[in-house]
């Protein structure tokens, strides 16, 4: 047995000792599982996101890069660094010979990149909320619409090796979220959407602990 589920088998045993009841919610932090050896790389280089999509006017490449700069220069040991590559062709990312021209010589590095597509949507539905009788020999229902504005952020992850310029490791996310009102800046959801993408891509690639509740059944 490993000595991460010797701990989690001994904090089990322990919580399940000290109380009768037949059911026990237990919280348990376990171990994360990294796709990248990061301790193998002195440096992280990000790069912008191609977009796929206008989004208003908003500069959703530069908002990307400067909040997984912040995160992840508090959390990775080595170098965070910023550069600008040319979008201008689909496949960009799985072109081996384009990032290895790209790369740093101060040691082993990563490149992370991506590509993103962010639009909104306006959707109209029916709701009971909205029957009303009209007034007539037949007393008909007539229905009205809920209009509701749904956001959706489509975001694939890229991770590059800049020695060989080839792609190590590539992760898909999409969310959404819809609101009352029509006229929400684009910025505005991306500051809900974003988050929730970058603290599980973060984790995920550091490895890090994550917090989960279990429900134990007891004889």
């Amino acid at each position: 047995m490993k000595a991460s589920e010797a701990v989690l088998v001994l904090a089990l045993l322990g919580q399940l000792a000290c109380t009768p009841e037949n059911v026990r919610k237990v919280r348990l932090d376990i171990p994360g599982y990294s796709p990248i050896r990061f301790d193998d790389f002195q440096e992280v280089v990000i790069t912008n996101f191609r977009v796929e999509q206008e989004t208003g006017g908003f500069d959703i490449s530069r908002e990307i890069g400067d909040e997984l700069a912040f995160d992840l220069g508090r959390r990775f040991r080595g170098t965070v660094s910023a550069r600008s590559v040319p979008w201008d062709r689909e496949g960009l990312a799985g072109e081996k010979d384009f990032w290895a021209a790209q790369g740093s010589a101060a040691g082993p590095a990563l490149f992370l990149t991506g590509r993103v597509r962010y639009r909104k949507e306006v959707r109209k539905a029916l709701t009971g909320a909205y029957l009303k009788e009209v007034d007539g020999p037949f007393k008909e229902a007539q229905t009205g619409l809920a209009e509701r504005t749904i956001y959706t952020l489509d975001l694939t992850f890229f991770l590059i090796g800049a020695d060989t310029g080839e792609v190590l490791f590539t992760k898909d996310y999409k969310e959404t979220q819809a609101y009352a009102k029509s006229n929400q800046p684009f910025s505005f959801a991306f500051y809900e959407l974003f988050p929730r993408v970058k603290l599980r891509f973060l984790r995920m690639i550091l490895g890090e602990e994550t917090g989960q509740e279990r429900y134990l059944l007891l004889k």
